[in-house]
């Protein structure tokens, strides 16, 4: 069997020697050592892989992310309470806020503040039933910006708004919830007033024992006349 046309690669490998090691193969056109025979073009000799330079992959650029705010509780809304009687305590009027839903953040600033409610049920409940509260003769005013506005309408059209289709389903919904949301209401006022109540009648006794001071000051002049 042949080796194959000149200048093709041996398919049979280079010569062996006796053992099983393979003959190195002279360089082509040296003379042969003795019992090897004379090298043919391609004889012995495979083909070298080809080194190609490696490309270097394209690197991505960094992307920087921005700096983000400091965060904020979600659903929060800000309430602005003003008209706050002076003599009023920052515990008592935080106690009348909290009656209508969970308080966050409570800052007061002399005759006004700013009550950030947790969820919008609280908010909404504020200005329902606190803007025509008087305390001290005084009647509060409570009211929201326009950004808070927005997620008060989107908390009420989530709540008359159900999934059903059906038009008698969805006004008789919107009624149960109208009705629940007024019942707690009432509560709230009930409660709210009766502090009012135990504030204004604190502030009264506070006038007569001034009253009943002064008086005793005004008896001991005269007892010393």
């Amino acid at each position: 069997m042949g080796r194959g046309a000149p200048g093709a690669p041996n398919p049979y490998g280079p010569p062996m020697m006796p053992g099983g090691y393979p003959m190195m193969a002279p360089p082509y056109g040296a003379i042969p050592p003795y019992g090897m025979p004379p090298m043919m073009p391609g004889m012995g000799m495979y083909p070298q892989p080809i080194m190609t330079a490696r490309v270097p992959r394209p690197t991505q650029p960094v992307r920087k992310t921005a700096k983000t705010a400091a965060p904020v509780a979600p659903g929060t809304i800000s309430v602005f309470v003003g008209r706050i009687p002076k003599a009023v305590k920052d515990d008592d009027i935080k106690n009348i806020l909290e009656q209508c839903g969970q308080v966050h953040k409570w800052t007061r600033v002399s005759g006004f503040g700013f009550c950030e409610y947790s969820k919008p049920e609280g908010a909404s409940r504020a200005l329902r039933i606190l803007k025509d509260i008087k305390i001290l003769d005084k009647e509060l005013l409570v009211k929201v910006d326009e950004k808070d506005q927005l997620k008060l309408k989107a908390y009420q059209d989530s709540l008359i708004k159900p999934a059903e289709k059906n038009t008698k389903k969805s006004e008789s919904f919107e009624k149960d919830i109208k009705e629940m949301e007024k019942k707690k209401d009432e509560s709230a006022l009930i409660i709210i007033k009766k502090l009012i109540a135990k504030l204004e009648k604190g502030e009264e006794g506070d006038d007569d024992k001034t009253d009943d001071k002064e008086g005793a000051k005004n008896d001991q002049k005269d007892v010393k006349k």
